[in-house]
């Protein structure tokens, strides 16, 4: 199948340039949640693109996501400006692009028009032929299009073939620019997570030789607000249209929050560079307190009347069996084909909309990927996807009434989100229709939230409650004791789901400890409001330093300035959410400080087995669950690695205590 699809990006023109300026013609690197304002299609192709919340193609979120539906053949031009190129004699042009799902064969390539877009003049291309093409793509070249010398160019990414040969594209940090004789470094990125965990960073950044001579020297600088400038010399020889990632020697020690940091280069081979305008970046970034197991939130459009729902209703069966205990589940009954599902509520078809269901059956992991044919792949990709949200809680029942009870803690600044919680069935059989089916399950019974969730707006380490009541007569349900409670954290706009659980079932809630302080580095707290905990576990920079303690105060030691302490509650086998605080103290001394020692564990997640590395002799090494009970004692010959056998604990997490000749430190671990 051919086609000639012509994706023009002005991708690669956000403002005109001239010939005396050395800056980027173009530098996209889609922050925004909107498509670059003043694009403009001519022809099809409207319809194939967005910008995605993902880094599929190896940058930061955001980026251009282009997709094979519509089918489309020809004619398809995304324009966005012009460039004065009258005394350029050549470009440098370097993106990013991932593809995914290549069948038949495919080119994209870069291409100038002088006559308004009549005709096009390829610079650069690059076939894809089938499925082993798929991956990521460095782009970094050194271009001389037809159209150069000339003062009015549009530039366009053009893409030959039919979009049904492939399923995916993702494109991200185009950059076009005119090389010149004079040396021009310039700063084409900050290299640090947008989002990252708070301590100690490491600064990079990206410096591009724009020009036609090499760079084999330069000097830079990094600031954060509060913290002294860092200047280094980096010794590196880049040549002319190269790129190179760099490093400061240097890190800085954050503390949870929003951040501001500022990259400068400074000089050249010794002098000034010839284009100041290149020369700084500023990046935000949030640095989290600690990071959560994330558990996906499947949200399955079905009915029992449709055919085709039975096989992907028997496949989700397969899914959720092969992961127990990873996943929350909503399955919305719907009113279709036909009468659709007798159990379908309005609420159903609201929810349905917002993901833009046209049909069923329909899955989406996480209000980020929509799927007809649910895989494992769907699901470990949002399983190993970090999450900074905690969710516990529980529910009991009075007759036929619900009382439900949630803690949810953010360990980031997460403002602008929604929660949303929903009471199901785990199995019926009253809604049976005309596919064969006999029952269902996860069936949503109310959406306790509203259909369009909670406004709310979290501060890294405060929890919020939320608390719902319903009369369960209101509803579909067969039997009172067979309901589950869902709740997740979901991002309205973007639609991503920070983080989901089940609340435990028919229970009293778990409440968490009550003002929690420190007083240097002796942590107080009061017992819960209600219930009466059987112990409590303390965490010290996520590092558990008391297990199962009953006392309501402990003294820690550590070396750093700055510490995030955390309680939890313990409840036989259960926990309260934490409760956290970040503090700046003094520095501790000791040989047992936990920070004095530099030790490792890995892999973790671990399966089999579980190594250990310390720069001390190892004593011993005492495995515990998170509720503190004793598991695994390993004694090993006082040497500075050893392995310990893990493979008969269940899947979940657990912490091990490694004690040392310099002490003792508690790393926590997850067992697959």
């Amino acid at each position: 199948m051919k086609k000639n699809l012509f994706l023009a990006l002005a991708l690669l023109l956000s403002v005109s340039i001239f010939a005396q300026n050395n800056s980027f013609i173009i530098n996209e690197t889609f922050d925004s949640a909107e498509m670059p304002e003043g694009w403009y299609f001519t022809g099809e192709g409207a319809d194939n693109f967005k910008i995605n919340s993902t880094n599929n193609a190896g940058g930061d979120p955001n980026e251009l996501y282009f997709k094979s539906s519509p089918i489309v053949t020809a004619g398809i031009h995304l324009v966005m400006g012009s460039a004065d190129l009258t005394g350029v004699d050549a470009l440098g042009l370097t993106f990013k692009h991932s593809l995914s799902n290549a069948q038949l064969s495919s080119t994209i390539g870069i291409a100038t028009s002088s006559d308004e877009g009549a005709t096009w003049n390829t610079a650069w291309s690059q076939t894809f032929n089938g499925v082993a093409s798929s991956g990521q793509y460095n782009v970094n070249e050194t271009i001389k299009p037809a159209d150069l010398g000339k003062s009015n160019v549009l530039f366009c990414l053009f893409y030959e073939g039919n979009t049904y040969n492939f399923n995916k594209w993702y494109f991200d940090d185009i950059s076009i620019f005119p090389l010149s004789d004079d040396i021009d470094l310039q700063l084409s990125s900050v290299e640090v997570n947008n989002t990252i965990q708070a301590g100690n960073i490491e600064i990079g950044f990206i410096a591009s030789n724009i020009s036609g001579n090499e760079v084999t020297s330069f000097e830079a600088s990094y600031e954060v607000e509060g913290y002294d400038i860092v200047t280094e010399t980096f010794n590196i020889a880049i040549k002319p249209n190269q790129k190179q990632n760099v490093k400061f020697s240097k890190a800085v020690e954050l503390f949870p929050g929003t951040h501001e940091i500022k990259v400068n280069i400074i000089s050249v081979n010794g002098e000034e560079d010839a284009n100041l305008d290149n020369n700084s970046m500023t990046k935000e970034i949030r640095t989290f307190m600690k990071s959560i197991d994330r558990t996906p939130m499947i949200e399955h459009f079905s009915s029992s009347t449709c055919t085709p729902c039975v096989a992907v209703d028997n496949d989700m069966m397969t899914l959720t069996n092969t992961n127990k205990g990873k996943y929350t589940y909503v399955k919305y009954p719907w009113n279709y084909p036909g009468v659709g599902d007798k159990y379908y509520i309005a609420d159903c078809g609201v929810r349905g909309a917002y993901y833009e269901v046209s049909g069923v059956p329909t899955i989406v992991f996480d209000g980020t990927t929509t799927t007809k044919q649910p895989k494992q792949s769907n699901f470990d990709e949002r399983y190993n996807t970090t999450s900074y949200v905690d969710i516990i809680g529980a529910f009991d029942v009075n007759g036929n009434t619900v009382n439900v009870t949630a803690d949810i803690i953010s360990y980031i600044d997460m403002p602008n989100v929604r929660v949303f919680a929903t009471v199901n069935e785990k199995t019926t059989t009253g809604n049976v229709g005309s596919n064969g089916m006999t029952e269902f399950h996860h069936i949503l019974m109310n959406m306790l939230s509203g259909v369009e969730g909670i406004d709310a707006n979290f501060e890294a380490g405060k929890y919020q409650r939320y608390e719902f009541t319903l009369d369960m007569t209101t509803t579909n349900m067969e039997e009172i004791n067979d309901l589950e409670v869902a709740v997740w954290i979901q991002n309205y706009e973007s639609k991503e789901v920070h983080n989901s659980h089940f609340l435990q079932e028919y229970t009293a809630h778990c409440y968490p400890v009550q003002n929690l302080s420190v007083n240097d580095k002796t942590i107080s707290w009061e017992a819960p409001e209600q219930g009466v905990p059987t112990g409590y576990n303390v965490f010290v920079n996520d590092d558990l330093v008391a297990e199962n303690i009953t006392e309501t105060s402990y003294t820690f030691k550590s070396g750093k300035d700055k510490n995030i302490v955390e309680v939890f509650a313990l409840y036989n086998e259960k926990s309260s959410v934490g409760v956290s605080l970040f503090i700046e103290t003094e520095k501790g001394t000791g040989i047992a400080d936990v920070e004095t020692q530099s030790i490792s564990i890995y892999p973790n997640p671990a399966n089999d087995r579980l190594f250990i590395e310390a720069e001390a002799e190892i004593e011993n090494v005492v495995i515990y669950d998170i509720y503190g009970r004793h598991q695994v004692t390993e004694t090993p010959s006082h040497q500075e690695m050893t392995s310990v056998n893990v493979s008969g604990l269940k899947a979940g997490i657990y912490f091990v205590k490694i004690n040392t000749k310099n002490g003792e430190i508690v790393k926590r671990f997850i067992k697959e």
